[in-house]
């Protein structure tokens, strides 16, 4: 039975079929949301599977649980009363530092919004669209693993269905911070549009992200340098792959 965390069910996810659920380990999980209905729906479903689940309604009071103990994974929603996940997230790195931190997955129902504010992807190892459905989380929990730093998530999950390289045409970082713009940030039940130049609409799958580009499954495959309109950003096609193309922002 599908059992999508909303009304309205993600455009490509699979029923949820509790055999068909990897097996995760114990995790302590920290989810700062401020939906009642998606939190307590989410804390039913994580602690069923065996996981401790603390949550909190908004960032400030999220931003506390933070500091107070040490997480595996935070599930960290975008758009919060009094501080914003972004917000929560550079906080927490400004007194505690990056050592040591847990896994990072944003949540968002705001994709577009996302691609318009591509910087703000960077701070998370991955970033789910909502509505969803819990498999999808449990499936990317799967990858990780308690009392353990997790390093680089797009490296860690390489072998899982999610995963995409496909961002392989942008520069070589030549430094930590420009390793970190680079990075590509799985994304996960991300449906929006494509408007080519010639005004036609397709709707495509945002894969996965960086500063700089992003890489779409998509039924057509526009010409090398066109200009798009991804959701509402501008962006210029720079690759094709064997399902979509990648895309690369235009400032």
């Amino acid at each position: 039975m599908a059992m999508p965390l909303s009304l309205n069910q993600p455009s490509s996810a699979a029923p949820f079929e509790p055999g068909a659920l990897p097996v995760t380990d114990s995790l302590e999980i920290l989810m700062i949301e401020d939906s009642s209905a998606t939190s307590e729906l989410l804390l039913l479903f994580l602690r069923h599977h065996g996981h401790h689940v603390l949550a909190a309604m908004d960032g400030e009071d999220g931003l506390g649980f933070l500091l107070s103990k040490r997480y595996d994974v935070l599930l960290l929603d975008f758009h919060l009363p009094k501080m914003n996940g972004v917000e929560v997230l550079l906080e927490y790195k400004r007194q505690r530092g990056t050592n040591d931190m847990p896994l990072l997955i944003g949540m968002t129902g705001d994709i577009e919004g996302l691609m318009a504010h591509a910087e703000s992807s960077q701070h998370f190892d991955r970033i789910l669209g909502k509505p969803f459905y819990p498999q999808q989380l449990i499936s990317i929990l799967g990858s990780a693993r308690p009392n353990r730093k997790m390093q680089g998530f797009a490296q860690v999950e390489a072998n899982a269905p999610f995963t995409v390289n496909t961002i392989s045409d942008l520069p070589e970082p030549t430094n930590d911070s420009d390793r970190r713009k680079s990075d590509r940030i799985p994304v996960t039940n991300a449906p929006t549009k494509i408007t080519l130049t010639t005004g036609e609409t397709h709707h495509c799958m945002i894969k996965d992200v960086s500063m700089g580009a992003a890489a779409l499954e998509v039924s057509v495959k526009p010409e090398i340098g066109e200009r798009v309109t991804v959701g509402r950003t501008s962006a210029c096609v720079i690759r094709h792959t064997n399902d979509g193309i990648v895309v690369q922002w235009i400032q």
